[in-house]
């Protein structure tokens, strides 16, 4: 999933043997610590898995979205679980928006929770009859974590005694896609299924920026 050819695959045998696609849900991701790691795509791993791939799985289903939709008439929804309502902004959109520069943990974790927002808003624009939901499934007990060096992972496995349980994460997060009350547009949902917010960048101007850089960065990865 952090390549960009390889979804193209996949989606195409989606399409090929699938009649109908009711609920896309993307939660693929990693935890590791170290810096800017790039695929043979040029594109570094963690973003690729956190956001560029996400958004070309969506384009690529589009049409099996739009077929099964038929006209809005039955619902369809997208979801992509990741730091929905509880990211900042990247700062930095203008001067290094793929993070070559200055790339760091918090700047990844950021960058690819606020180009969720921004890109789900766009797509959401562009596909009416679709349901485009970013949610954040807050602490959960879960392999998370499982890249880090040994006493940092001893650490998290102690903190996620407290955390929640796999299966109040999944009946939350199944609220988006299958409650009336989160149909339609473009939704941020927080741990607790209540509605989020977006960042105060979250504006136009930069929405039509990250999604035109976004558009560059699959087509440069595909070929």
């Amino acid at each position: 999933a952090s390549l960009m050819k390889n979804i193209t695959t996949v989606s195409t045998t989606l399409k090929d043997s699938l009649p109908k696609l009711h609920y896309c849900v993307f939660a693929q991701g990693v935890a590791a610590l170290n810096g800017r790691d790039e695929t043979v795509e040029g594109i570094d791993r963690k973003t690729a898995l956190h956001y560029y791939g996400r958004m070309h799985f969506i384009r690529e289903l589009l049409p099996l979205l739009h077929k099964t939709a038929n006209g809005g008439e039955e619902d369809v929804r997208v979801m992509s679980i990741l730091s929905g309502g509880v990211h900042s902004a990247y700062g930095d959109v203008d001067k290094d928006i793929e993070l070559k520069s200055n790339f760091s943990i918090p700047n990844a974790a950021n960058a690819a929770g606020f180009y969720n927002d921004l890109a789900l808003d766009r797509l959401s624009i562009d596909n009416p009859q679709l349901t485009f939901i970013h949610s954040a499934p807050g602490f959960v007990r879960t392999a998370w974590g499982s890249e880090f060096p040994a006493p940092l992972k001893l650490l998290v496995r102690f903190a996620q005694l407290f955390a929640m349980a796999p299966e109040t994460c999944a009946e939350n997060m199944s609220k988006g896609l299958t409650e009336a009350s989160w149909r339609g547009g473009f939704r941020v949902m927080s741990p607790s299924a209540t509605a989020g917010v977006t960042t105060a960048a979250h504006t136009p101007e930069v929405r039509e920026k990250v999604w035109q850089h976004t558009l560059e960065v699959l087509q440069r990865a595909l070929q």
